[in-house]
């Protein structure tokens, strides 16, 4: 699973990014965040964000959409 600063590190050059929210689910068990296998990508500018729409993405093993 790819943490925020990949994320961050492979969308940014589609533009300039403005925040990356990776959300955890808390394990109850032990007490563990684990990543849920998604991620939000806010842009400074929305074009750019049509730049990654318009792209099939592959990162860390993985196909994203």
């Amino acid at each position: 699973m790819a943490d925020q600063s990949a994320i961050t590190e492979y969308f940014s050059k589609f533009g300039e990014i403005k925040d990356v929210f990776v959300p955890r689910k808390e394990e109850s068990s032990f007490r563990l965040a684990r990543h849920r296998g998604i991620a939000y990508i806010q842009f400074r500018d929305w074009r750019d964000t049509l730049k990654v729409l318009s792209k099939v993405h592959y990162m860390k093993g993985k196909w994203v959409s």
